[in-house]
């Protein structure tokens, strides 16, 4: 056997390699590939005028796709699927919202105040001040510490 052909071997087996992307020291996160499709959607949405009261809740898109994202809830009448933070209004019409995708980390100049309060934070800061809006939210998403700092801001 030649070298010539121990070379091209060699070659011909390169694609059979299997490289895994460190995706968290690159920025990236699990949505990469349609992370800009989904900010578009989200610039769009930002664009319509909030109504007075609105809420933060938690959304299942339902989903039979093989994925590590998707998530098992059993109280959603869709048990398993991606999950997503919403900001809505009364009238349903989402004005924002935040895929879920493993770790919630706090907003720059924010404290950390915990996985479910940061989504409060992150959603909420997109609505306008001093127009005398009503955010709700159930009580996955509230703690004492999210309170004393959302007081102490206003």
């Amino acid at each position: 056997m030649s070298e010539d052909s121990i070379l091209f071997k060699r070659s011909e087996s390169l694609p059979n390699f299997k490289f895994k992307l460190n995706m968290g020291n690159l920025g990236m996160t699990n949505f990469f590939k349609i992370r800009p499709l989904l900010d578009k959607i989200r610039e769009r949405f930002l664009l319509v005028p909030k109504e007075e009261h609105m809420t933060v809740d938690e959304q299942i898109i339902p989903t039979k796709a093989r994925s590590s994202l998707k998530q098992y809830n059993p109280k959603k009448p869709h048990k398993w699927g991606y999950k997503v933070f919403i900001l809505s209004g009364i009238s349903g019409f989402s004005y924002d919202f935040d895929f879920y995708v493993g770790i919630i980390d706090p907003e720059p100049d924010y404290p950390d105040l915990g996985a479910s309060s940061n989504v409060v934070v992150k959603l909420a800061k997109t609505i306008p001040q001093y127009l005398n809006h009503k955010l709700f939210f159930d009580n996955w998403f509230s703690s004492i510490r999210m309170t004393k700092d959302s007081v102490a801001n206003t």
